[in-house]
């Protein structure tokens, strides 16, 4: 959906000099409806960014569902208000809503328990499991850029304490 993001957390490309933002048209995403229509797949929303930045993000979701697809979208949770939660949960049919991931990454302690702080994670967790919808909690070690610290320190030798963060 977008590769625009709200944080500059140390772990991510989106930091990095040279990072391109984009953003999905809402005219190609609309060329994508009738293959959605006929396959019915499980559609994943997401655009290595934070995906509610994505000004038809609610769109999409809605549009996606009508396709009779499953859908999930991956999100920092900074975005997600109660409101919002509501709205995506209560336009879902049983069993379309397939999955939020979670990234708790941030680019610092400081501002990782502001983040989960201002989230409304745990009424859209209980009303997740109330509606049968899985919630994935992403750690992001494994997402890094290939210049962060710990991936050079991964790469260094075996016996390196990131070794087995990275697959």
């Amino acid at each position: 959906t977008t590769r625009a993001c709200n944080l500059r957390c140390l772990h991510c490309a989106v930091g990095e000099p040279g990072y391109h933002v984009a953003t999905l048209s809402w005219e190609a995403f609309q060329r994508t409806l009738p293959f959605l229509r006929r396959h019915r797949p499980l559609v994943h929303l997401n655009g290595h960014g934070e995906t509610l930045l994505h000004g038809r993000f609610t769109e999409m979701f809605l549009a996606v569902i009508e396709c009779g697809c499953r859908v999930g979208f991956q999100t920092n949770g900074m975005l997600l208000t109660p409101e919002l939660t509501r709205r995506l949960l209560d336009c879902a049919p049983p069993g379309r809503f397939g999955y939020v991931r979670f990234s708790v990454d941030a680019a610092d302690k400081p501002l990782f328990d502001e983040i989960r702080a201002q989230g409304d994670f745990d009424t859209l967790l209980a009303e997740a499991h109330a509606r049968g919808i899985r919630v994935i909690v992403d750690m992001v070690p494994n997402h890094s850029s290939d210049q962060h610290p710990w991936f050079q320190s991964a790469r260094s030798g075996r016996d390196s304490p990131h070794r087995d963060w990275y697959v």
